[in-house]
């Protein structure tokens, strides 16, 4: 069973095309800038999807959206109940807190998007991939020798 495998392989090592160094690894992506995620998380999410985690761009997103528009729709509410009974619009504790909560929302989404750059990075750190590829050896007698080159890629 041995002999035969061997075979397979030497065969298809023998009539594998030639590879060249090159083409064995995907071109390098550019780190992820965190400073460039904190600019473009100033737009809630962007930074996030930048640095990519779009599952986590989209959540703030949509969690600064919903709570500013609670907050946004007790405001109206509090100034529409003002206006019939006092005659002026003024703010109450539950749009106040709701205000706050967006606001600190918003700011942790941009403190996080360069955190989420760092994470990527050091997840591409963490990638390791497998080479197996044809190979040559020069052998005197025969002229040369078909080979398997193993090899072991961490981060790309």
């Amino acid at each position: 069973m041995k002999r035969i495998a061997v075979l397979v392989l030497s065969v298809a090592l023998c009539h594998a095309p030639r590879l060249e160094a090159q083409q064995h690894f995907p071109p390098r992506t550019p780190e992820k800038s965190a400073t460039a995620a904190r600019i473009l998380g100033i737009v809630p999410g962007v930074g996030h999807m930048y640095a990519g985690e779009p599952g986590h761009g989209f959540a703030y997103m949509g969690g600064v959206a919903l709570i500013g528009t609670v907050a946004l729709g007790e405001a109206i509410a509090s100034c529409l109940d003002d206006t019939q009974s006092s005659g002026g619009c003024g703010s109450n504790r539950a749009s106040d807190v709701l205000t706050v909560a967006m606001f600190g929302l918003w700011g942790w989404s941009i403190y996080d998007a360069g955190s989420a750059a760092h994470r990527t990075n050091a997840k591409r750190l963490q990638r390791m991939s497998l080479v197996i590829a044809p190979g040559s050896t020069a052998v005197r007698e025969t002229g040369s020798s078909r080979t398997a080159r193993l090899g072991l890629r961490l981060g790309l």
